[in-house]
């Protein structure tokens, strides 16, 4: 009932997990991350001496930034699904208008609006853009 626990291996790059019933070994998981932890998995799975049913192999040390097993994306073909997306969300009876004609953009940069003086106003300019500065070296210390 209990969740089960990760231990770690030999070292901080490999986990292990086993799930045991009534005592008795049922699975047995690994996640290994690094070439020299994928090398002694796949040496044991040639030998036939390795114990575990389920692994995850990851060559980045401390695991992939995304996690491991993400699909490759499909090849770009950015020209020809930008059509189609164009042609989904235009249509042909679409009346196509200047950003400046839109009454929700007029009424944010209108003397009394939110924006107020147009996109290049001190007001569009203090709301829209992010500065940055540089900053001294992070420390653990907060």
């Amino acid at each position: 009932d209990a969740p089960l626990e990760w231990k770690a291996g030999r070292n901080k790059d490999l986990r292990e997990l086993t799930l045991q019933v009534d005592g008795e070994v049922v699975l047995r998981f690994a996640q290994a991350y690094g070439f020299r932890n994928i090398q002694n998995i796949v040496r044991r799975v040639k030998n036939g001496t390795c114990a575990y049913h389920y692994v995850e192999l990851m060559a980045c040390p401390a695991g992939c930034a995304n996690g491991g097993g993400q699909p490759r994306p499909p090849p770009l073909e950015a020209p020809h699904r930008a059509a189609l997306v164009e042609a989904a969300l235009v249509g042909p009876d679409t009346a196509l208008r200047r950003p400046e004609d839109n009454p929700l953009l007029r009424a944010l940069y209108a003397d009394d609006g939110f924006l107020r003086g147009g996109p290049l106003a001190e007001a569009a300019q203090q709301h829209l853009l992010t500065n940055y500065h540089a900053r001294g070296e992070a420390s653990d210390q907060q």
